[in-house]
C-alpha cells in the first residue's frame, strides 16, 4: 500500500515528466504507482492513459504510414530492394507498438482490474484493456489477429454492459466507450453498417438525455466526444453508399 506522501511524490513525477514531454518517464513513475496494487483516483487513471497514449500515438501513425508506402511500393513501384527494407523497418515498428500493448494489457490485468473498487474505475480499466487490444487487431494479421479482435471485442461488450446501467446516456465513459466500439467495428471488423448504427444510436440517446436538461451544464468531456461521434458519423456516411448503412 502506497503512503500519501509516495503517491503524491510520484503524481508529483508523473506530471513533471508530462510537462517535459518525457512520456516514457512519465510510464515509468506512474507504472510504481499501479504496482502498489491500489484503484486509482480520476487523476491518477487520466495520467496513467495519457502517459501510454502520449507514447503509443506516434508508433500508431508511423506504422500506418509505413504499410501505406509499402503497398504503394508493391503496386506501383515494385523495387524488391526498397520493398524488403521497408517491411523491415515497419516490422520493427510494430515489434515495439506489440510491446506497449502488450505492457498495458499486463498492468490492467495483475494490478488495476483486481483492485478496482468502483464502476467508474472498472470500466476504465475494462475500455482501456480493450483499447489496447484494439491497437493489437490494427497491426496483427491471420490467427493473432483474430485473437487479439475477439478479446478486444469481448472486453468493450463486458464494459458497455456495466456503463449502460450505471451511467446516463451523456456519461463521458459511456460515450467514449461507445465511440471506441463503433470505431472497432468499422477499422477492425469492418463492419460498417454496425460502427454507424452504434454511433448514431449513442449520439440520438445523448441528444435526448441533454434535451432534457433543459440547458444545464455537462461535461466538457462530453461535449468532446458527441462532436466525435458527429464528425465519424459524417465521415462513414459519406465513405459509404446509402444502402450499406
Amino acid at each position: 500500500m502506497a503512503s500519501s506522501s509516495e503517491r503524491y511524490d510520484i503524481i508529483f513525477l508523473a506530471k513533471l515528466a508530462a510537462q517535459a514531454e518525457r512520456y516514457d518517464d512519465m510510464i515509468d513513475t506512474m507504472k510504481k504507482l499501479v504496482k502498489f496494487n491500489i484503484d486509482l483516483t480520476v487523476e491518477e487513471r487520466n495520467l496513467l492513459s495519457t502517459a501510454y497514449k502520449k507514447v503509443t500515438e506516434p508508433k500508431r501513425e508511423s506504422w500506418k504510414l509505413l504499410s501505406i508506402t509499402e503497398k504503394e511500393e508493391d503496386t506501383i513501384y515494385k523495387n524488391e530492394t526498397y520493398m524488403k527494407c521497408i517491411q523491415d523497418y515497419r516490422n520493427i515498428v510494430e515489434s515495439d507498438l506489440a510491446n506497449i500493448c502488450y505492457d498495458v494489457i499486463s498492468l490492467i490485468d495483475d494490478h488495476l482490474l483486481p483492485f478496482a473498487s468502483s464502476t467508474e474505475s472498472y470500466v476504465f480499466y475494462l475500455k482501456m484493456k480493450a483499447d489496447y487490444c484494439r491497437y493489437m487487431a490494427e497491426i496483427k494479421t491471420g490467427d493473432e489477429k483474430s485473437l487479439v479482435a475477439e478479446e478486444s471485442l469481448k472486453t468493450y461488450k463486458k464494459a458497455m454492459d456495466v456503463a449502460v446501467v450505471q451511467f446516463s446516456p451523456i456519461h463521458p465513459t459511456r460515450l467514449g466507450l461507445a465511440l471506441n466500439i463503433a470505431v472497432f467495428y468499422y477499422e477492425v471488423s469492418n463492419s460498417y453498417q454496425r460502427a454507424y448504427q452504434l454511433a448514431k444510436e449513442t449520439f440520438e440517446e445523448a441528444m435526448l438525455e441533454l434535451d432534457g436538461l433543459g440547458g444545464r451544464a455537462y461535461s466538457k468531456d462530453s461535449k468532446v466526444i458527441l462532436n466525435l461521434l458527429r464528425d465519424n458519423l459524417t465521415l462513414w456516411k459519406a465513405e459509404n453508399d446509402e444502402s450499406n448503412l
